[in-house]
């Protein structure tokens, strides 16, 4: 799951990458759309799978409005 809030309603979009690909694909972005968004499943992203190592990158692709913004990513470990 992801979820995006900031203290102001703006808008933003971001790319997560790993290794400098990202795992969204074709996706959903997370999309900032207000002061608060979240997406209860990332639907169509290439790849959720994170390993021990992986370098994680977060990409801002468009903003308004919004100076700073809260990414929260809920991890879910199986084994």
């Amino acid at each position: 799951k992801w979820y995006l809030s900031s203290t102001v309603s703006g808008s933003v979009q971001i790319d997560i990458k790993r290794a400098g690909v990202s795992i969204i694909g074709a996706g959903n972005k997370p999309i900032l759309s207000g002061a608060v968004s979240g997406n209860a499943a990332p639907a169509g992203w290439t790849s959720v799978a994170v390993t021990a190592g992986d370098i994680i990158e977060f990409v801002v692709d468009s903003s308004t409005t919004v100076s700073w913004v809260n990414l929260v990513l809920e991890v879910v470990r199986t084994t």
